[in-house]
C-alpha cells in the first residue's frame, strides 16, 4: 500500500511517518513484539532508511513534527 501511493504521488513525511508507527503498533499488537525496520521495509516497500527516518521523527515532540508537517523545518535537520 506504501509503496502504491508513493509512486502515484509522493507522501508528506509526517502523514507517513504516523501511518508506518499505526501498522508498526497493528504487528507489535498480533504479534506480541515490536516489529523490526527490515519487517517494516518488507511490507510497506519503503527503504530502510526512510523507515528509521520515520519512525524517529515520531520520537520527536509534537510541536518539532508540527514543524516538519508545516514545511517549517525539513526532516533532515533532525536526521544526521
Amino acid at each position: 500500500m506504501f509503496n502504491i501511493h508513493l509512486v502515484r504521488e509522493p507522501w508528506k513525511d509526517i502523514p507517513t511517518a504516523r501511518a508506518l508507527g499505526k501498522l508498526a503498533d497493528d504487528l507489535r499488537e498480533t504479534q506480541g513484539s515490536e516489529p523490526s525496520d527490515q519487517a517494516l521495509r518488507d511490507i510497506t516497500g519503503l527503504s530502510i532508511e526512510r523507515v528509521r527516518r520515520f519512525r524517529y521523527v515520531l520520537t520527536l515532540p509534537v510541536e518539532w513534527q508540527e514543524y516538519i508537517n508545516d514545511d517549517t523545518i525539513p526532516l533532515n535537520f533532525f536526521w544526521s
